[in-house]
């Protein structure tokens, strides 16, 4: 028997003034952390023309996609802090972690503490908040949970199109230092109002073992875990590549400054329409895992 065969049947509200509340805190900490992992192109062409000229585009693209590996490695790490301490010790420790990770790359130079501060850093702050951000809603919906998780995510998708237009103005007209902090503080000040908002519903398993190896011989767990990492792999190949090289590929076919930018935020506000409208759907359709599939995907 595995550590899992006791958990009682739950209710879940699907609704009611906590659990939107949850869900819109979550929407406001994927718009100003997670978010972020959407706009690096706006970085790299900057990098590219302004900062750090002599590096390739294969080269600055590993900043971004450091910072992506590191979301999804991390963020597997932080379930076991999410069941023993819950949610607001990670949120405000990647809240601290991401601030102080985005003021270090308004400060960078060179390319090694570019991919530090904001690659590594910055990747680990966002996955510090990742897990509790689509973890924390499941628990308060259940009818309703695909539409609310698409709400949820659909912020760092809006994030990617204010911040995407928003950052190449501040660089012109500040410069990039205050162009980042800015868009620093700004997070901080919106995260500050999003963390008392979320709050998990279910108990804690502080009692149960770092790893449950009982769950190793249920072939209908190893069937879905094994979907699901092919899943994310295939998507995170193609979902990622966009964002890292859109706008520099819009440059050199000769979109313009002026115009180029626009391609992100075009890229996310699809998205954000994506994540909307495949999570209500997926609720009206079915109510099987299957039909749950399509809100990640979006």
């Amino acid at each position: 028997m595995n550590a899992y065969s006791n958990v009682l049947q739950v209710t879940f509200p699907d609704g009611g003034l906590a659990g939107w509340g949850n869900v819109i805190g979550c929407f406001v900490l994927a718009f100003s952390s997670f978010g972020q992992a959407n706009i690096f192109g706006v970085f790299q062409t900057y990098y590219s023309t302004q900062l750090l000229p002599t590096y390739s585009a294969f080269a600055l693209s590993w900043i971004g996609s450091t910072q992506i590996a590191t979301i999804y490695t991390v963020s597997n790490l932080c379930s076991r802090v999410f069941d023993v301490h819950g949610a607001r010790t990670l949120l405000v420790a990647g809240c601290v972690l991401s601030t102080f990770c985005l003021i270090m790359t308004s400060l960078a130079k060179t390319y090694v503490e570019v991919l530090l501060a904001q690659g590594i850093g910055l990747g680990i702050g966002m996955a510090l908040q990742f897990y509790p951000i689509a973890t924390v809603p499941t628990h308060w919906f259940n009818r309703r949970r695909t539409i609310a998780i698409g709400i949820v995510f659909s912020g760092s998708s809006l994030a990617g199109v204010v911040y995407s237009i928003m950052l190449p103005r501040l660089f012109d007209s500040i410069g990039f230092p205050w162009a980042v902090r800015v868009m620093a503080f700004l997070n901080l000040g919106l995260q500050l109002l999003a963390i008392p908002l979320v709050k998990e519903r279910l108990p804690r398993h502080g009692g149960l073992p770092l790893v449950d190896f009982d769950a190793l011989r249920d072939v209908t767990f190893l069937l879905h875990f094994a979907s699901g990492f092919l899943a994310s792999f295939g998507k995170s190949l193609t979902l990622y590549t966009p964002f890292l090289y859109m706008e520099p590929f819009a440059l050199t076919i000769g979109l313009g400054s002026s115009l180029s930018f626009y391609t992100i935020a075009v890229l996310n506000a699809a998205g954000f329409a994506g994540r909307l409208v495949t999570g209500y759907a997926a609720d009206k359709v079915t109510a099987t895992a299957r039909g749950r599939i399509h809100v990640p995907l979006a």
